[in-house]
């Protein structure tokens, strides 16, 4: 069975809603806001204020970074006419009609759909995960939504009862000596940089890893940032917040640069988990920064410092 991942409340407040019966659920819709940046207070509201519904029509909803939020949760939906007694709906952050979904919604999106299929015993794969195009004459959810890698992630991590694949090649850390060299060893792999894997943090290492970062802002956020591996005000104000249940690239940058601090995130695997919070949480408290476990325009500038 798999595993439920972190979910936030949204602290969203709803007027009243009527439980669904798992036992009738058939399908997992997939959808986008067609809006390029609404976050889910801001669907919330719209769905509430415009459409006059008791609020966020979805299920579930995952922003950009990977965050899963809480919509309307095991109640009934508004997000299939006709159909909403008996699917659940999954929104995602952008307009994916000209936007492309971030690596961390896709790896999200498969964790939160897998656990779901574990939930809802008439689901029976993966070919029950839908768009909301399937069933009913909309483009949602637009040309851009990864539906194949998805579902691939889904019946990989199925396979393997394990971690959902990783999109890329991550060589391992045989002991805990080793760990600047495996994330040397990641960077050059991914982002075509010559480092030597001397196992040494130094600058030409703090370069290469700022320029990842940066590329991986222009790639999923649409940033704009020269990528010249130079920590500075642009590439700060383009930051975004990581925390407990992120997946992705950021995330093995994240991971690579407190092994770079000597802080064991327990695992270079691309999860933002109990063992990276809790390095995040040292690290933090070690730099006397706010201890919370979120890691912001602060951590990252002393990371990269």
């Amino acid at each position: 069975m798999s595993r439920k991942p972190n979910i936030v409340d949204g602290k969203l407040s709803f007027g009243n809603l009527t439980p669904i019966n798992k036992n009738r659920i058939s399908k997992l819709v997939q959808h986008h806001m067609a809006h390029k940046s609404w976050t889910v207070q801001q669907v919330h509201n719209f769905h509430r204020d415009s459409n006059k519904w008791v609020g966020i029509g979805y299920n579930w909803w995952i922003a950009f970074d990977g965050t899963i939020y809480k919509g309307r949760g095991w109640n009934v939906g508004a997000h299939c006419a006709g159909n909403n007694s008996t699917t659940l709906g999954i929104g995602y952050q952008g307009d994916f009609t000209s936007q492309s979904m971030t690596d961390a919604q896709v790896e999200s999106g498969a964790a939160l759909n897998a656990w779901l299929m574990s939930q809802c015993p008439n689901i029976k794969s993966a070919n029950d995960i839908i768009g909301h195009k399937d069933i009913v004459a909309t483009a949602c959810p637009g040309k851009h939504f990864r539906m194949t890698d998805l579902k691939d992630m889904i019946n990989n991590q199925s396979k393997k009862s394990s971690t959902p694949k990783q999109p890329n090649k991550t060589p391992q850390p045989s002991n805990t000596n080793t760990y600047i060299r495996t994330f040397q060893t990641w960077i050059n792999s991914n982002y075509k940089s010559k480092l030597a894997t001397d196992n040494i943090y130094g600058n030409l290492t703090k370069r290469e890893a700022i320029r990842a970062y940066q590329k991986e802002l222009n790639k999923q956020f649409k940033a704009g940032l020269v990528e010249d591996g130079i920590w500075g005000n642009n590439t700060l104000n383009a930051t975004r917040v990581v925390r407990h249940g992120a997946r992705g690239n950021i995330t093995y940058i994240l991971q690579g640069m407190l092994y770079c601090h000597k802080l064991d995130p327990n695992g270079f695997d691309g999860i933002f988990g109990n063992g990276c919070e809790n390095a995040v949480k040292k690290f933090q408290r070690q730099n006397k920064l706010v201890v919370d476990g979120l890691v912001g325009r602060d951590t990252w500038s002393r990371l990269f410092r």
